[in-house]
């Protein structure tokens, strides 16, 4: 080859180079193949350039882009009658030589000569190029053929890329709908770590939108990347990723943010940088949950403890006593006259003279102690770092503001309880414990009947 042939097979194969590399981001492959063909039919000086893309479902040929000579002796004629056929025989040939079956057809439609060279995409074939000369009986040159074998190749690399690139597209937009759809929130952390391995921050790659209303603060500015989190919640993450980081499982913890939501939140990781946050806001499920317990352990009437409850926050009162060795007293209480309430006045008042007596003992007792009802006329005290001398104190607190309510109540029953107290020896069972507060609120019980069986002869 001289030089002059080589620096400008050189010069064709740089500018189609270029206007692949140059094409516009967003042109599809026939755009691009279009301006590749363009340059073939200007340097080669063909009658004809043409790209026709073979439908293997249809078993036809569809043409795309040709561009051709205004000179053209003859129109132009389907080439599939002889395409289909010599690409069967030899299919990863360059096609310039045929049979004369088909040089018969060709002349018949004008056609002298014929370069055809497949375009390839994934390994099959997707089209083909054809080069028709209808002037003279071509022979083209080795230099020819690479130059279409090259525009074919670069073609086929397009149509591969756009593949991919669909498919990705695809994958990316399934991904984004299903990410976007979930009922449950949904946080990408990137991990950034130091020179030593050691986490020390981290960003949001990717949030949907049910994570963007869970953790929605308005206090912080919008302009900032992690405005989602407080500066303490974001701390709080980071602890969870490190422990994420270590387990080889998920990660499994229940947050409360500053908002006072709470959130379920299970840890994946999903590489040594990336940990995703799969969370739910069950802030109705707790508080649904809180009411239930509170419901559950609250006296209908009086709004205090039951004694389910009440029992059980005694037993936890006695092992913080035996743990700190403090002392630990309680208060057992019985209204004196219910019966005579209900029968005389009825139900309604029987009630009220509960409810008031719960006042009272709640006004009177410390911020400390915890009240509740042992079940009917009777109530329990329960007095942490007490001794017996100040349960009787309070005791006596108690017993006073009966009396006041009594002289400035306009109400038909006077309010009257009999009391026994109890301390914490260290050796009983909870269950003797209370006997004992019982057995000396009940030798008060009968002292008051005496009295007033005295005061009724």
């Amino acid at each position: 080859m001289d030089n002059h042939t080589f620096y400008k097979q050189d010069k064709i194969l740089h500018r189609i180079l270029y206007t692949a590399n140059m094409s516009k981001k967003n042109s599809t492959p026939v755009d691009i193949s279009s301006e590749l063909l363009k340059i073939l039919f200007e340097e080669m000086k063909a009658t004809r350039v043409i790209f026709y893309q073979i439908l293997q479902k249809k078993q036809s040929i569809k043409k795309l882009v040709s561009f051709e000579t205004d000179k053209s002796p003859y129109a132009e004629q389907s080439p599939s009658v002889w395409i289909k056929k010599t690409l069967k025989d030899e299919p990863y040939k360059v096609i310039d030589d045929f049979s004369e079956e088909i040089r018969i057809t060709m002349n018949e439609s004008g056609i002298k000569s014929v370069l055809i060279v497949p375009v390839y995409r994934s390994n099959s074939i997707w089209g083909i190029l054809e080069l028709q000369d209808c002037k003279e009986n071509r022979l083209w040159t080795e230099q020819e053929k690479g130059m279409v074998i090259i525009t074919a190749s670069v073609i086929g690399n397009i149509l591969n890329l756009t593949s991919m690139e669909k498919k990705v597209k695809e994958s990316e937009r399934k991904y984004q709908k299903l990410f976007s759809n979930m009922t449950q929130g949904v946080i990408i952390f990137k991990l950034i770590h130091d020179s030593a391995k050691n986490l020390k921050d981290c960003t949001i790659e990717d949030i949907n939108s049910v994570a963007k209303k869970t953790f929605k603060n308005d206090t912080l500015p919008r302009n900032k990347e992690c405005n989602f989190f407080t500066p303490e919640e974001k701390n709080l993450f980071m602890e969870i990723l490190k422990k994420a980081q270590k387990s080889k499982r998920t990660f499994k913890t229940e947050i409360t943010l500053q908002s006072q939501r709470v959130i379920d939140l299970i840890a994946y990781k999903i590489s040594k940088n990336q940990i995703a946050f799969v969370t739910q806001d069950i802030t109705a499920k707790k508080k649904l949950e809180e009411e239930l317990k509170m419901y559950a352990s609250i006296d209908e009437l009086t709004g205090i403890f039951n004694r389910r409850v009440g029992i059980s926050l005694l037993e936890k009162e006695i092992m913080q006593s035996q743990r700190r060795n403090s002392p630990l007293s309680i208060i057992y209480i019985d209204i004196n006259g219910l019966k005579n309430t209900n029968d005389r006045f009825g139900h309604s008042k029987g009630d009220e003279l509960i409810i008031n007596t719960t006042k009272i003992i709640k006004k009177c007792a410390r911020k400390s102690d915890i009240i509740f009802r042992m079940g009917g006329d009777e109530f329990l005290i329960i007095l942490p770092d007490c001794k017996a001398e100040k349960a009787e104190i309070v005791w006596k607190r108690i017993r006073n503001e009966c009396e006041q309510f009594n002289k400035n109540s306009d109400i038909p029953y006077k309010i009257s309880m009999s009391h026994g107290t109890a301390t914490y020896s260290g050796e009983q069972t909870i269950d003797e414990f209370v006997n004992q507060a019982d057995s000396q609120m009940y030798k008060e019980k009968l002292l008051y009947k005496e009295e007033i069986e005295k005061s009724s002869v």
